[in-house]
Order: structure tokens, then sequence, then C-alpha cells
């Protein structure tokens, strides 16, 4: 089975006089049934792919693309073209990791375009094909296969092999595609599969909720009723406890019908964020409306860097229109204000959680079809000391039913003992509560966050992820932010934002947090922390906010800016301190849907 070995090439295209020119350089991959390609291509470069007619079809995050989906993603800027004779429907990805994944088997074809110069044309470009599992389909050994793409030149010059490999580096988009056998996505699959039976069983249980609330007749309803008079004429129902017993029944029935609320964890680069996704999309391909919340400061697939977002799914992901990252048409976002979680910052980061707690909840309150879809949750990759704080209080929080693990055999542990810690602590409350009929409030909530037992699945993190370095996180961040105000394209910039300019006394700046809380141990007997970390302090205007990334609140007034989840963000490019104004870039023209800002320590600065 060949692995890469056709090649196709295009006419170069002389520019600048002839010193440069353009070369596009298509390689065929066959990909054997349960097997991915994967790709990895550099950042602000961009190549294009195609599932070859009638050879099968392929998955991108659990997003289904091929033959039989061809023509509903043309809409995504695809490209039909002929290449090695074969009428094909070409779709642009920008520069990442790419995996494509294949049940069945197919035939991918990979297109880049390159310039390089006239009189450096003579190099070669490797695509291997990396031995994973001995023989594939067919039985012929993956191992040594080798694909090569020979470049034509008008130019003889002879280089040496360090000009050679510079010159490499400088053309390929592509760094490295390969096939792979060992993958992961079956288990993925299977945990999907476990997970839509959960859906599915919410589903009926809500159905037969309702049928055994309708089967009651009139004459038990009589009864009650009448029951209930005595009950108050002799004292026994204080006012407003038949109130709340019947809003503690609704949420009862509400909890027994709830989807599975899935927490992926892992150390950083084990594919959390993939996994997410994928699971998000094989939900949305049946049909389900699960909601996406995202807890990674860093690297948020919603929003930018600096905040907590969540975003309902009901259609799968393109990842030809929004690349790694998910588009939602509502998504909920509240700015943090910082990629990272200190001890004095870590009381804002739970609060946030607990807002999107409380949104999900009245989402799913009033939308049945929401609340059986469940919710799919990414975190951050610190999982020691105060990463496993904030990995535990977003369990409670959101009420986690599932954790999958990825990667570390050794936080499976620790977790698995903390849940079976808290199980034990549910069979005691629910023994109390069988023996108190009448329980106080506090006991009411303690129940409630230990109530039900959490399950955690271990599963081994996908060969092709690799590690990140710190100038590859930064460099994604960046691109984050440009994505946001230019548009996912980065050559066409489908997007126009505005530069715009506004006087300081026209907006308000506020900050979260007024600096380190002093411990009380520092204090004098019965003195507080005069500073809150929690506090929304007003922001002097300086030439430090040059660069920053600020977030247009919902926030009619400073006490409301806490609670509210934001409108959108805001460049700041120039600050003139003489003439009290600063020049921003916007998304949108016009005036800015509020005059209250928030500031934070997230920063970028755009490469010109």
């Amino acid at each position: 089975m060949t692995m890469g070995g056709e090649e196709n090439k295009s006419d170069s295209e002389n520019e600048g006089g002839g010193r440069k020119k353009k070369k596009v350089l298509t390689t065929r991959f066959d990909l054997p049934k349960e097997s991915e390609l994967r790709v990895e291509c550099k950042l602000n470069r961009f190549f294009h792919v195609a599932v070859v007619p009638n050879s099968g079809t392929c998955e991108i995050f659990g997003s289904e693309i091929g033959s039989s989906s061809s023509s509903a993603l043309s809409s995504s800027g695809g490209v039909s073209s002929s290449v090695g004779g074969t009428n094909t429907t070409k779709k642009k990805l920008g520069g990442g990791k790419w995996a494509f994944f294949t049940y069945s088997g197919c035939t991918i074809e990979l297109e880049e375009t390159n310039q390089t110069n006239a009189t450096n044309a003579n190099s070669k470009i490797h695509l291997t094909t990396k031995k994973t599992s001995g023989e594939g389909a067919g039985g012929e050994d993956f191992g040594d296969d080798t694909g090569t793409r020979n470049e034509d030149s008008d130019d003889d010059l002879e280089k040496s092999g360090d000009e050679e490999d510079k010159d490499k580096e400088e053309e390929q988009a592509i760094e490295i595609a390969y096939v792979s056998e060992e993958t992961p996505m079956v288990s993925y699959l299977n945990v999907h599969g476990v997970l839509e039976a959960k859906r599915k069983k919410a589903r009926d249980c809500s159905s037969a909720l309702v049928s055994s609330d309708d089967a009651v007749n009139e004459m038990e309803k009589e009864e009650e009723e009448e029951d209930t008079k005595k009950k108050r004429k002799r004292g026994e129902i204080v006012e407003g406890e038949e109130q709340q017993e019947e809003k503690e029944n609704d949420g009862v029935r509400q909890k027994s019908s709830a989807g599975p609320r899935v927490l992926i964890v892992g150390p950083a680069d084990v594919g959390k964020s993939s996994l997410s996704k994928i699971l998000i999309n094989y939900a949305a391909r049946q049909a389900w409306s699960p909601l996406f919340i995202d807890l990674d400061l860093g690297q948020n697939a919603i929003s930018v860097p600096g905040t907590i977002s969540a975003a309902p799914i009901d259609h799968p992901i393109n990842p030809f229109e929004d690349g790694a990252h998910v588009k939602s048409e509502m998504p909920l976002s509240y700015f943090f204000g910082d990629v990272t979680v200190t001890e004095n910052s870590k009381e804002h980061y739970k609060f946030l959680v607990e807002k999107i707690a409380e949104m999900m909840e009245a989402r799913n309150s009033k939308n049945e079809h929401a609340r059986h879809s469940g919710c799919i949750v990414n975190t951050m990759g610190w999982i020691e000391g105060l990463g496993l704080e904030l990995i535990l209080h977003a369990v409670k929080s959101l009420e986690i039913d599932t954790v999958l693990c990825l990667g570390q055999e050794r936080l499976f542990q620790t977790l698995s003992k903390q849940f079976a810690k808290d199980a034990a602590l549910a069979q005691q409350q629910q023994q109390k509560n069988k023996k108190n009929k009448k329980k106080t409030s506090s006991s009411d909530d303690d129940g409630k966050k230990v109530d039900a037992a959490v399950e955690i699945l271990s599963l081994k993190k996908s060969g092709g992820v690799v590690e990140r370095t710190t100038e590859f996180r930064r460099k994604t961040r960046d691109d984050r932010f440009r994505e946001y105000f230019y548009g996912f394209d980065f050559v066409s910039n489908p997007l126009s934002p505005v530069a715009q300019s506004a006087f300081f006394s026209s907006v308000s700046f506020y900050k979260v947090g007024g600096g380190a809380k002093a411990p009380t141990s520092a204090l004098p007997i019965g003195q507080e922390a005069s500073t809150d970390p929690m506090r929304v302090a007003s922001v002097i205007p300086s030439m430090s906010l040059v660069n920053a990334i600020v977030a247009v609140s919902h926030g009619k007034t400073q006490s409301d800016l806490l609670t509210s989840n934001v409108a959108g963000f805001i460049h700041i490019v120039e600050v003139d301190m003489h003439a009290k104004r600063f020049t921003y870039l916007s998304p949108n023209p016009g005036q800015l849907p509020n005059t209250n800002l928030i500031v934070g320590n997230v920063k970028w600065f755009p490469e010109n």
C-alpha cells in the first residue's frame, strides 16, 4: 500500500523578477481501516486536504469529511480541482497539528504551496511513514516506506547538505506527515457509546416521569389536597414549606433526567482539547446539544486566552471554517484576565466556574433536550497542588458524574481515592437524612454536593500528541487573538476590524482584585485584610494599557462587573496621555456595547 509515493506538481510561478516562485506539491496517502494520518504544519502557514471520492471517509476531531459529506462542506471555501486525474474538493487548514482518522479506510491527498528561491530549487522534501504496528492491511510493511517529492529547477546549482536543510526548513509548510495504526480512537468511540447510553437513559427517564405524573388520578389529588388542608389547620406545615418541598421534588426529577456531565483531566500535552472536541462532535452528530465548557485559560477553544467560556453545540464543528477552535453563535465568556491562576486569584477563578454552573442549571431547567445532552468540560494541564484543588472544585461545582483521565496513572489513582471518599460521605449523609425527616438547609446543601458517586475512567493519550514548547504556546495564543479580530484565514483576513479612538472620560476602566490578601496570622488580633482579590477596583489610565486585551462587560454598574459576562474584547494599540485619549482595535464599527471595560494581565503584541 502506497504511503506518500505518488506525487503531483504544478508549474512554478515566478515572483519578484524571477527570484522567487511558487510550487504546488501534492502527496497521496492510502489509509487502512482504523488508522490515522498525522500532519504537523508550521504556524502561519496552511495546506489543503482532500479525500479522494469513493475511497471512503475520515474524521477531524470527530467531524466527518469525505465522499459522503464533501458537498456539505463545500461552503467552507473548498476549491474543486483535478489532482492526480481525480476530481476532488480541497479544503484549507491552517498551521498546527492535525489528525485524520478513518474507521473503514480511505485515500487522502495533501497539497501545500511553497515559495522557494529559484537558485535553490533542487531540494528534496520527504514525507515518512512511521512504523507503528508492524504489518498493515494487505501484509505490507509500513516501517520504511518513504514518499519522496522531487522539484525540478531551471538552475542546476549544487548545494551542500547544510544549505539544502536550510532551504527545506524555509520552504516546507508541512513539517511531517505520517500514517499510524496505533491510535486510541476506538477507545474514544467506546467512551462515546457509554455517554450516548446515559443520554438515552436520561431521555427515557424524563418520559417515564411525565407519564407517571399524568397517570395520577383526580381522586388521589383531592385526597392530597384535603390532607394538606388538615395539616395546615393543625400547624404542621410551616408557611413556604410546601413550596420548598415541591421545589426539591422538581430538582430530584431534573437530576434523574440529566445527561452525562463529563470532565476531562490530565497533564499538559496529552490531547484533552482534542478529546473534548471529538466527544462533542460525536454527540452533535447524534442530534444532541451538549454544552461545551472550557476552563483552560491559556488555550481556550471558545474565546480568547484569559477567559472561562461555555457554548452550546448543536452541530459538528467545521474545522475548515473554525480551525481547531469552537465557533458558537451564543458563547458565554467570563474574563479572568490572566492565563494562570495564583493563590491570590484562585477565589476569582472558582467564582467564575460557579457562575458557569449557575448558567448551565438555568439552561437545563428551561431546555429539556439540553438537560438530556449533558456537558463536556475541558480543563487546564495543571494537576498538582493548586491545580488539583481547582479540578476538585470544578467537579463539585459543575456536579460532574464522569471524569476522563488522560495520560497519567498517578492522577487517576489520586482522583479515584478522593471520589471513593466522597462516595462514603454521600452514603453517610443519606443515612442521616433517613433518620432525620426534617433536614436543615445546610445539610441539604452538603448532601447535594456529595450525593452522587463520580465515575472515573483512565484513557491512553494518542501517540501523535507531542509536547508543545513555551514559544509554541505563546504563538498559538497570539494566533488566537489574531483570529478573533481578523478571522481564521490569516491570508485573506475575512474579518475587518476597525481602529477607533475614545477619550478616557468616555469609558471606565476596572480590574478585579486589589492585590494580595495578607494572611490572618500577619494581622493584629481581630483585624481583617484590607485588600480583597475579589474586589472590583477602578484603574487610572496610563501607558501600561498599550497592547492590552480589554473586555467589554455587560455589567451596567461597578458592582455588576464581577457577576456579568462579557460582550467582546478590544485591543488597545495606542495611548495618548497628553490628549487623554486612546486608540483601540474593535471587531465591529460603531460605539461599544458598554462603557465599562475590564483590564487584566493579558496582552497581545501583533507582529508587523
